[in-house]
């Protein structure tokens, strides 16, 4: 049956979509911290953007 396993793929697809977003923003924050004079607003942002989809990984799990 196809269409079962496509839905059952699914949430594992949006887990690992969900994955590399947060492990980009990870490298992104990273990045702006080396900076001499980086933004601690930006910074901000951008660990609050990370923490939802954590938070969105880990309800997808659950």
């Amino acid at each position: 049956m196809p269409l079962q396993q496509s839905v059952v793929s699914s949430p594992s697809n949006r887990v690992a979509a969900l994955r590399a977003k947060h492990k980009h923003l990870s490298d992104t924050i990273e990045q702006e911290l080396s900076r001499p004079f980086f933004s601690e607003e930006k910074v901000t942002q951008l660990k609050r953007k990370k923490l939802i989809l954590k938070e969105k990984i880990e309800g997808i799990r659950a």
